[in-house]
């Protein structure tokens, strides 16, 4: 969700907006309609750049902050180019780097 342009988080957020206000006019001639969950994401997809501690770019600092708190514990954190080591989490490598990090140390001291 943080890679658009400024300019398409802007249009994003319009188009929430519009949502927003087709909702209310429903609700004035007299239908039901729930805004509780296009009210957060709104709040959610507010449009501002800014950037984290790491100097990602973020274009929806409330998603963002959102996202970083509901992540669980050992969850990979969001980036645009993970390191070698998520990698090798996500692919299974890391297995393959201890299980010959293994077999090589006992072939040395043979």
């Amino acid at each position: 969700h943080q890679f658009v342009s400024l300019q398409e988080a802007v249009d994003i957020f319009q188009r929430i907006e519009h949502l927003q206000e087709a909702a209310a006019t429903a609700q004035e001639i007299g239908i039901d309609v729930d805004i509780t969950d296009i009210i957060t994401v709104i709040t959610l997809l507010e449009p501002k750049e800014g950037q984290t501690i790491e100097g990602q770019k973020v274009l929806f600092p409330h998603l963002y902050d959102k996202d970083v708190e509901t992540r669980e514990d050992g969850e990979l954190k969001p980036s645009p180019a993970p390191s070698q080591t998520e990698l090798d989490v996500l692919t299974g490598d890391w297995l393959k780097k201890v299980s010959w990090g293994t077999k090589k140390e006992k072939s040395e001291k043979e």
